[in-house]
């Protein structure tokens, strides 16, 4: 409950007197609470009635609640997507290795004459860099 409500009191009487306070137009763009030349008085309350602000406050709540089934969504499909794309792990935890190319000969299959003549080629060099020396001066 309230436990101080001289406060309370106060809080209230200071908004009161807030907003009875006049606000002068000044420019384009600027106001202030003093008088100024060729300024123009301003309402300084709400004008929207008591009906207008509650739908306000009420499309606010709905957007609020949207908003939250919108974010609940997204990391709904974000977590599948996840999960249907991490890559397979063993009992081990490592990757598992990928599934052989088509192209591969399958096991107890007789390899062609092409085949071994590719086998007897030497393979590549392993690839070294050599740091190039500058001109001396």
């Amino acid at each position: 409950m309230i436990r101080h409500p001289l406060a309370l009191l106060l809080l209230c009487i200071c908004g009161a007197i807030e907003a009875a306070t006049p606000i002068y137009r000044c420019g384009n763009r600027e106001y202030s609470q003093r008088p100024c030349a060729d300024g123009t008085v301003m309402e300084g309350t709400d004008g929207r009635t008591g009906a207008q602000r509650a739908a306000a406050a009420r499309a606010a709540e709905q957007e609020r609640r949207r908003a939250a089934e919108m974010e609940r969504e997204r990391i709904a499909q974000e977590r599948s997507q996840k999960a249907a794309a991490a890559p397979a792990v063993g009992i081990d935890g490592l990757a598992r290795p990928a599934d052989t190319a088509a192209s591969a000969a399958e096991p107890g299959s007789k390899k062609s004459k092409s085949d071994k003549v590719k086998s007897k080629a030497k393979p590549p060099k392993d690839f070294v860099a050599i740091e190039p020396t500058g001109k001396k001066k």
